[in-house]
Formats: C-alpha cells, structure tokens, sequence
C-alpha cells in the first residue's frame, strides 16, 4: 500500500477512534470491561471469604466487605478504558503493519491491560483494608502506571514480539521529514 494512502486511512481511523465515541455517547471499552471487571473482583472477594456483599452506594457498582468495614466502589474509572484507548491508538497509528498483526497486537495488549488492572484493584483492596493512610498514595501511583507507562511497556514488548521495525507518530513524521528534505532538494 502506498504510504499517503496508509497516512489518511490510518489518521482517519484514529480520529474515528476518538470522535465516534463522543458522538454516540458511549466509551466503547468502559461498556466492554466494566461488567466484567465488576465480576471477577466480586468473585474474588468471595473466594477470599471477604463476605462481600454487591449493593448500589450512589455508583454503578460498589461492594461492601467485612461487614460495612470498608465499601469498594467500581466506578468507571476503575476499568482504566483510557489504557485500551492508548494501546488501540498505538495499534492503528503505527506504520507498515499488517492488518491481522494490529489485531492480535490489540487483543494481547488488551488482555494483559485487564490482567493487570484486576492485579490492581485487588492490591488496592487488600492496602485498603490493611491501611487505609497509604491507600490513596497507592491508588494515584497505580492510575499514572497503568493509564501511562504499562501502555508503553506493553506496546514495547509486543513490538518486539511482533517484529514491528516503525515507532508510532516517530516513523511516520521521520519519513514525512525526509520525504519534504528530498522534494527541497529536486526544487533547488
């Protein structure tokens, strides 16, 4: 495929990624993860005979444990959707990959993100109920690790799982840039 060609499909599919969602009024991976995000914690919880009980607090999903001791809120935050968003983008803005590759790049990256996240949660929920004084420096330092930098550690790992010789925006910006240098020159 011709790379202007590659550019405008790949540019218009990441606007997409983003402009579609706010027309519809949907975050399409909050919708995709929050139920079962939601679930496997409450399963958990049982299994570790919390005793949780699910109730509604004024949120889409809550959790009281140990009697009333502490009440675990799911709020839609909790499904970290925009970690998935950066590793979609990334999935669909990089240069010279296949169309199946984006795809399991995608569905592993996914995977490992949800992987982690419940890590997450459950961490926060044991330091929660152990000491609730750290609980909040936890939970801020694990939102910026996983909304952030797991993404890029993540997209690193499968870069080099996959073979992908480009760098997102990088790749595309260094040809762009040589491609201008070569058309200065033939100008001159």
């Amino acid at each position: 495929m011709r790379y202007e060609f590659s550019i405008i499909i790949r540019i218009v599919l990441a606007l997409a990624l983003f402009i579609i969602p706010l027309i519809l009024g949907v975050n399409i991976f909050q919708k995709l993860f929050e139920q079962a995000t939601f679930n496997l914690v409450y399963s958990f919880l049982e299994k570790s005979g919390a005793d949780p009980q699910p109730g509604s607090f004024s949120v889409s999903y809550a959790i009281s444990i140990l009697d009333g001791v502490a009440t675990i809120n799911i709020v839609k935050y909790c499904v970290t959707a925009s970690a998935y968003y950066l590793l979609a983008l990334f999935c669909i803005i990089t240069w010279n990959i296949t169309l199946w590759k984006r795809f399991l790049m995608f569905l592993i990256g996914g995977i490992l993100i949800f992987g982690m996240n419940l890590t997450r949660i459950i961490i926060l929920i044991v330091t929660l109920l152990s000491n609730k004084e750290i609980f909040q420096a936890t939970h801020s330092a694990f939102n910026f690790f996983l909304s952030f930098v797991y993404v890029i550690l993540i997209w690193s790992l499968l870069s080099v799982v996959f073979r992908v010789k480009t760098v997102p925006f990088y790749s595309d910006i260094k040809f762009l840039t040589r491609e201008m240098l070569k058309e200065k020159t033939r100008g001159k």
